[in-house]
Parts: C-alpha cells; sequence; structure tokens
C-alpha cells in the first residue's frame, strides 16, 4: 500500500504516571532517552521509520517534547503531538488531527527496521480497517533464542506482537474505541486489585471476595494435592479481575499464579488471562525447550477451556 503523498508515522512516546522504573535503572529522564547499541531508542526507531520509502512523514506523540532536543536531526520531518491519558486516547486524537491512513509504533521498538516496515506495507491487501504484524514463534527463537516473549495462538501456530499497526481509514476509530474500552478494564488499571497482588493480606479493599480451597486430583499419573487462594473484585465501568493463586503443590511444579479479567465491550465482553507458573524441574541442558513444550501444552489446555465456556453461554 503506498498511499499518495506517503505515510503518516506515528510514534508513541508517553510515559505512564509515576515514571518508568527502566529509565530510572538506566540512568535517564524518560524511557525513550534507553540507548540500544550507544543509541537512544526513540532514535532508532525515527531512523528507521526515515529510512522506510513508504514513510513520509513523522509524528512523535509524548509527554515531555524537551526530550526530542537531545536526539540527532532526520531526513523526514518530525512533528510532535501531546501524549494523552493512554496509549488509545493517543492514537485517536492523532488519527483525529493527521488522518488516515496512519503507521503506528513504539518508542521501544528498537529493533524496528525499514525493510520489515516495506514487507509490511506489501502484505497489506486493502481489505481491512486496521492491520497489525506479527512474527512466528519459530522466527522469533530463531533471531533471539530462548527470548520471553507473550505468544498468541492461532490455528497456524503461535505468534507474537510486533508493535506495527496500521489504521488504513477512518472505520479504523472503532479498534481504537475497543482498546480503549480494554484500557480502561484493564488489571494494569486497577490500582486496589494491584495493591492485592502484591500486599495481601495487608490490602484488602472493599469488595474484595476470597476462597480458599484444597484440591485433590491425578496429575502425571500420581495423586496431586494443590492449596489454591482465589481473589476476586469488580472494577469500576463494569469490568471484573480474578486471580488464583497456587500456593503448595504435591508434585511437578512449585506454584503459579493465574490473573484474569472480564471486560465489557460494545458487542459482548473480552476475557484478557495470563498465568506464570514456576518449577525447579526445567534447569540445565534443554530447559528452554522443555519451557516451550510446556507453554504449548498450557495454551491448548486454557484454549480448550475458554472454547468450551464460550459455547456453554451461546447455548443460554
Amino acid at each position: 500500500m503506498k498511499p499518495a503523498g506517503g505515510l503518516t508515522a506515528l510514534v508513541l512516546a508517553g510515559t505512564r504516571p509515576g515514571g518508568d522504573p527502566l529509565a530510572a535503572s538506566a540512568g535517564v529522564t524518560h524511557k525513550a532517552l534507553i540507548e540500544v547499541g550507544g543509541v537512544p531508542m526513540l532514535a532508532r526507531v525515527l531512523a528507521a521509520l526515515a529510512a522506510a520509502p513508504a514513510v513520509a512523514r513523522m509524528v512523535v506523540i509524548i509527554d515531555r517534547p524537551e526530550v526530542m532536543a537531545l536526539l540527532p536531526a532526520f531526513s523526514k520531518p518530525v512533528t510532535l503531538l501531546a501524549a494523552q491519558s493512554g496509549p488509545s486516547a493517543s492514537v485517536a486524537a492523532a488519527l483525529a488531527q493527521v488522518g488516515a491512513p496512519v503507521l503506528v509504533t513504539t518508542a521501544d521498538n528498537a529493533l524496528l527496521r525499514p525493510e520489515w516496515i516495506a514487507e509490511f506495507l506489501a502484505a497489506d491487501r486493502g481489505t481491512a480497517d486496521a492491520v497489525l504484524a506479527l512474527a512466528r514463534r519459530e522466527a522469533v527463537l530463531a533471531a533471539a533464542p530462548g527470548s520471553q516473549r507473550t505468544w498468541l495462538r492461532f490455528s497456524d501456530g503461535d505468534y507474537s506482537g510486533c508493535n506495527l499497526f496500521l489504521l488504513r481509514n477512518d472505520a479504523a476509530m472503532g479498534v481504537l474505541r475497543l482498546w480503549q474500552q480494554m484500557e480502561e478494564g484493564h488489571p494494569t488499571y486497577a490500582p486496589a486489585f494491584y495493591d492485592v497482588l502484591l500486599n495481601y493480606p495487608q490490602a484488602k479493599p472493599a469488595g474484595l471476595e476470597e476462597r480458599f480451597f484444597c484440591i485433590r486430583y491425578a496429575l502425571s499419573g500420581r495423586p496431586n494435592i494443590t492449596l489454591r487462594h482465589r481473589l476476586a473484585m469488580p472494577v469500576d465501568g463494569g469490568a471484573y479481575v480474578a486471580a488464583d493463586r497456587e500456593f503448595y503443590v504435591s508434585h511437578d511444579y512449585n506454584e503459579t499464579q493465574a490473573i484474569a479479567a472480564l471486560l465489557p465491550v460494545e458487542d459482548g465482553t473480552v476475557v484478557t488471562y495470563v498465568n506464570r507458573t514456576t518449577t525447579d524441574q526445567l534447569g540445565g541442558f534443554g530447559a528452554s525447550t522443555k519451557q516451550s513444550i510446556g507453554r504449548s501444552m498450557m495454551a491448548k489446555q486454557i484454549s480448550e477451556i475458554f472454547e468450551k465456556s464460550r459455547a456453554g453461554f451461546a447455548g443460554k
């Protein structure tokens, strides 16, 4: 896709309230200034965009415009817009101002390459309002063995997001509205529940429900006993968050924490889920391969649970 006049690229470079721990650790005043290979991340992203033939101009959405004075000049024009309350609101405001189509990426996408941008745009069939770039698990692990990523499971394999998006037309505003609704209900934006996860039992806000379970079942062909603590509470806007913590397991793994959120959107409910399991049985030779197999098995089981739940709700 090569629109007349070339694409406008939006670069999200805002900072969340309270500052960024990575910036503090790196000794810089803004996350976008953290250096990768001796070059600030934001400078690397802008250089890659400037080298992409389809990109005509860049717009940096940032909370502190003085950061730009610390970067070199670029071969294509760069303008600034003020960051809004969150990433989705920032993109929506920019889209309303500069108009579609726009390419969207982030200031910390420091390994971005112009050839990846070209490949992404060439793959666009022109039929969708919004397009996002994904990378196959095999390609990611071949380039960065042992990389810890969030994998999205589809029928033809596992993929990881590339922080690269194309909003082709004004109808993409619908995608941004959904994004905003998910941001507003996500556990990251539920500070009371986040405080519970960090500081239980001192933190027990109003509305919190909790129960303890002793569960007996067969695991790997052997009897297993698990002690589980379940926490749940409603969140402003009609969302609901919950966490399961298994703090004693007889064998096979040490502990697990699973967090889920039910987020109301215009046409139903979006469910987000994250699970972290720890074990001391996967160290040594072949550990990364075993972890990859374990994640795949867990993803398959979770997917089957959600599919059964969806079928059950559809039947009501």
